[in-house]
């Protein structure tokens, strides 16, 4: 009979071991026995569900061949630990699965080293490290954060601050944990502002606003603080986490702006100038008190509308030419006489600049209008090269009435001649007359002549007449035409220009110019002239193209007269040419002179420069003729120089003209 204690020994193992293989088979976690060579003796239905493989596929491998190649060498090191008999061990891998990824596994292994074999337990922690690296990185982020963050508990109990408030506050983290937050109130800010910032975060709101805070040195601060409540599982608060960035400079910086801004703004709605501020889809973005006042437009009317829409009554062809070259070079353009209606009605003339505006926003760039009103200007400037006409002819008054004086002196003298032998031929006349009556005449009531005495000496005086009268009217009518030429050329410099172009002819106003300074240079100079005969009209204002004329050749006159100075005797030459070139008609005026100095050549236009003595110029006369050119006649003037050998002034004006009429 079997031994009753045995037997109820025997079956209290049986049912040990089953409910060891129930829970081996059961367990969630991933429990082996491995031996010494490497290979997995025994696994439990965990491994297949974690990893994928079957349980003949990983006993079939060296386990260490589903190790992460990075792991392998931690492995072996441990394993081989193990086999020399050590204590529980625990340490992580990674094993790769049967689709390629890996996870990480947590191992606990003991070891039974009379039967070479390591028993151990694995659980995947994969998602553990995960998150455990998400907290890892976050915190990373904290410490590296420039803005100060802190943790404190529903007491405002500060638990936690990154690198980032001792450098804000001067406290190091260690002198401020466990203390209250309140070690960084300045008192100087007010008590409300405190008090509404609790009720925020007590019932889980975000609360953001500036404080006026103190450092660990007393030194006052401003920072912009942002306060995040962060609830428990249950919704409970149990922390806040404030953000905290010091803005002292920003905004003393946004104060400094502000004045600037306003300056800016009083400064752009005091000044004389139309400024009008256009973006880059032609909105109007600006529009100060001037355009209110010159264009009768207010403001409020006008921003935010295209510019092409407002009603201003200027030549829109010439503004919008002009604004589509300045915003395709993206360079400023200045261009004046752009006709507008005031908002009087009047006409007036705009000196226009157009500046592009490039901001860091590319959206915002756009550009910005000056213009200025320029009709006094104008009508100055047209006085002013009426005045300065009429003071050169005014200077060659005593030239012009001696260059009338000449032939005005010999056709007196012809026509006391002329009356002398008239009152002799009438006297001759007379004696014939009463000689007839004496019977000096006979025979058949003919008229025949009979001789006289002094019929001889009569015969004479009347051949004489005969080849000087014809002489004499000749030359009278020659001095006439001298003197209608004359006064012709006067007329057309004294009489005000027109104030539309006409086709004019170069040549003929050059030799008018020629003949009206002719006493100014015949004693000084010789002209020579080299026109182009099938020289083309010019559609110009004539009386300011011969005003330019007149400008140059007196200029001429001089240089030469300088040069002579040095060398008495001596007549300088003055050589005017004219030539088509292109779409231009070119004048060229050349002087033997003394040259330009090249200490001055960059000042020849300026308005007032002279390098004449007191009195002898205004330093007008080259400014008006630049102006004429340039301005008026969209033509070209400059000059080539040499000292001691003079110079030439080079001008080209196009044939077409530049616009059809001018109101200066």
């Amino acid at each position: 009979m079997p031994d009753k204690q045995g037997f109820v020994a025997a079956s209290s193992r049986n049912l040990a071991t089953t409910e060891l293989n129930f829970l081996f088979e059961l367990s969630a976690d991933m429990l082996c026995i491995a031996g010494f060579d490497g290979y997995f003796k025994l696994l439990n239905p965990a491994w297949e569900k974690n990893l994928g493989y079957t349980r003949k596929e990983l006993l079939s491998k060296p386990f260490v061949e589903f190790v992460h190649p990075d792991d392998r060498q931690a492995t072996n090191d441990t394993a081989a630990f193990l086999a020399m008999g050590n204590e529980i061990h625990h340490f992580e891998n990674r094993y790769r699965t049967k689709d390629g990824n890996y996870r990480w596994l947590a191992w606990t292994a003991s070891v039974q080293k009379s039967q070479e074999r390591i028993f151990a337990s694995a659980r995947d922690v994969t998602d553990l490290k995960v998150r455990e690296d998400e907290y890892l990185l976050q915190i990373a982020a904290l410490e590296a954060a420039d803005n100060a963050i802190l943790i404190t508990n529903t007491a405002g109990i500060i638990e936690w601050v990154n690198p980032a408030f001792e450098k804000l506050t001067g406290y190091r983290p260690s002198e401020v944990v466990g203390e209250s937050t309140r070690v960084l109130k300045s008192g100087r800010q007010n008590a409300s502002v405190y008090k509404q910032l609790w009720q925020t975060i007590n019932a889980g709101k975000v609360w953001s606003g500036d404080l006026v805070n103190q450092r660990k040195n007393g030194e006052t601060y401003i920072e912009h603080m942002t306060i995040t409540p962060v609830p428990n599982a249950q919704g409970e608060i149990t922390h806040y986490v404030a953000i905290k960035q010091d803005v002292t400079a920003k905004i003393l910086t946004t104060s400094k702006l502000k004045r600037a801004y306003e300056e800016t703004e009083n400064l752009l709605s005091s000044i004389s100038l139309i400024l009008i501020g256009i973006d880059q889809q032609d909105n109007i973005t600006r529009w100060n008190a001037a355009a209110e006042q010159a264009l009768g437009l207010a403001a409020d009317d006008v921003l935010g509308k295209k510019l092409g829409s407002v009603n201003i009554q200027w030549n829109w062809t010439d503004v919008l030419a002009h604004i589509g070259a300045c915003q395709n070079s993206k360079k400023m353009a200045t261009w004046d006489d752009i006709r507008y209606k005031t908002r009087d009605g009047a006409d007036g003339l705009l000196s226009v600049t157009i500046n592009p505006v490039r901001y860091k926003r590319p959206a915002s760039h756009g550009f910005i209008l000056l213009a200025q009103d320029i009709t006094a200007q104008r009508l100055l400037e047209g006085q002013l090269a009426q005045a300065q006409k009429l003071e050169s002819v005014g200077q060659l008054a005593a030239g012009i009435a001696h260059e009338i004086n000449t032939p005005i002196q010999f056709i007196s003298d012809n026509i006391h001649f002329l009356k002398d032998a008239f009152d002799d031929l009438i006297a001759e006349s007379a004696g014939q007359a009463s000689a007839a009556a004496d019977g000096h005449f006979s025979g058949n009531n003919s008229m025949e002549y009979s001789p006289v005495t002094g019929q001889a000496e009569d015969d004479d005086q009347l051949e004489f007449l005969r080849s000087e009268v014809p002489l004499a009217f000749e030359s009278s009518f020659d001095g006439l035409q001298r003197v209608a030429a004359i006064i012709d050329a006067v007329r057309d410099f004294s009489h005000p220009g027109s104030k539309t172009q006409t086709l004019s002819n170069i040549n003929d106003a050059l030799a008018k110019t020629i003949t009206v300074s002719t006493n100014k240079w015949k004693y000084v100079a010789d002209v020579v002239t080299d026109f182009d005969p099938d020289l083309p009209l010019v559609n110009c204002f004539p009386g300011e193209i011969n005003q330019v004329f007149l400008n140059i050749i007196v200029n001429a006159v001089d240089a030469i007269s300088d040069v002579q100075g040095q060398n008495p005797g001596e007549k300088g030459k003055i050589t005017i040419s004219t030539r088509k070139n292109g779409a231009n008609v070119k004048i060229g005026i050349r002087d033997t002179g003394s040259g330009i100095p090249e200490s001055v050549q960059s000042d020849i236009f300026n308005p007032f420069f002279t390098t004449k003595e007191i009195g002898k110029g205004t330093g007008q006369g080259l400014s008006i003729s630049h102006r004429v050119v340039v301005e008026m006649h969209g033509g070209t003037i400059r000059f080539e120089t040499e000292k001691g050998k003079g110079t030439q002034f080079i001008l080209e004006f196009p044939i077409a003209g530049l616009a059809e009429t001018y109101a200066g």
